[in-house]
């Protein structure tokens, strides 16, 4: 229960630095095209890492081997839908602001590394 706790931190943490960017963008341009980049871009990085806490919270399994490969089809699962919501995106979702959305997506992303730090 307390890997589950926290991982539920992290992601917390990493939505929390992502809506401080939607925030910002609120404030400078209202609801215009930057805070809709800025909210997919959170999103695009809160959700694969969701998904990852959630394949790796469900392995209860003792042996090293069976965890570490559960972690790497966790990782695998991560990047390739990482890569699917860019492509979706970048391909279904016009008008977009490039820089605002790899802004949001970089924040969550730091976000995580710096909660890795923070979160025991």
């Amino acid at each position: 229960m307390r890997l589950a706790g926290s991982m539920a931190a992290v992601l917390m943490l990493q939505l929390l630095a992502g809506l401080v960017v939607v925030a910002v963008c609120l404030g400078i341009s209202g609801l215009g095209l930057e805070s809709k980049s800025a909210l997919v871009g959170v999103f695009i990085g809160v959700i694969p890492n969701a998904m990852y806490a959630w394949r790796v919270s469900r392995t209860t399994k003792r042996d090293p081997q069976k965890v570490l490969r559960s972690h790497y089809i966790a990782e695998a699962v991560k990047l390739v839908t990482t890569f699917l919501l860019f492509a979706l995106a970048f391909s279904r979702l016009e008008p977009l602001n490039a820089v605002v959305l790899f802004v949001a997506f970089v924040a969550v992303i730091a976000a995580n590394w710096a909660a890795l730090l923070l979160v025991r």
